[in-house]
């Protein structure tokens, strides 16, 4: 569905001690070079210990005891691309956790000297995850229904070997700025202001049975 608004959904529980905060970004038609794009904005953005995620949320505020975020491709080029991310942190931080997430989302602390590292990493990567020969017809296959005629991992290293720090910043640009963000939380309600939390977006409060069957 089209969203063109933020909006928050929020389940009560008065039993939590603890935030559970998803996040989520519909985002444009992927192809070939927005899958090799965020596969290296996954890496420096939101993926492993020395990703912005991790530093900004958890190593400099400790405003979480769980927080990761990464753009999900479909399996088609076509198809939207989605952003999500996630932060766990303890209900008296839940707004200020919010508020850092969804500012290093849209506006993305750029730390141009990371670029190498990033770009070693992804191409050994690439370069350790030899298929063994039982596997290969499946992925041959996998391939050809993704329309490749060629293992598309080739042009995926020769890209990240020339990629530069500013591929990136227009990734996010293009991809997920200034988009409208859905932010689900699970949550005991009355220990978060809620006019602050309208700030955010539209709340619209459900109960566990309108999400869990």
């Amino acid at each position: 569905n089209s969203i063109n608004k933020n909006l928050i959904y929020i389940i009560n529980d008065s039993t939590a001690i603890q935030s559970q905060v998803y996040f989520s970004i519909k985002s444009n038609p992927v192809n070939d070079m927005i899958r090799y794009k965020s596969k290296a904005y996954n890496k420096y953005f939101g993926g492993g210990m020395s990703s912005i995620v991790f530093q900004e949320i958890r190593e400099f505020r400790s405003l979480a005891y769980s927080a990761w975020a990464q753009f999900r491709r479909p399996w088609y080029n076509g198809n939207n691309g989605h952003f999500i991310g996630f932060v766990g942190c303890q209900t008296d931080k839940t707004l200020e956790a919010i508020l850092v997430f969804k500012d290093i989302t849209m506006n993305m602390p750029q730390k141009a000297e990371r670029i190498e590292l990033i770009k070693s990493s992804l191409v050994k990567g690439i370069n350790s995850q030899r298929p063994s020969f039982r596997s290969y017809p499946s992925i041959a296959r996998r391939w050809k229904k993704m329309g490749y005629s060629d293992d598309p991992r080739k042009d995926q290293v020769s890209y990240f070997k020339s990629m530069k720090f500013s591929d990136l910043v227009d990734f996010q640009k293009n991809n997920i700025y200034n988009k409208p963000m859905v932010i689900s939380i699970l949550t005991d309600t009355t220990r978060i202001d809620m006019n602050e939390l309208r700030n955010y977006g539209e709340v619209i409060f459900l109960t566990k049975e309108d999400v869990f069957n």
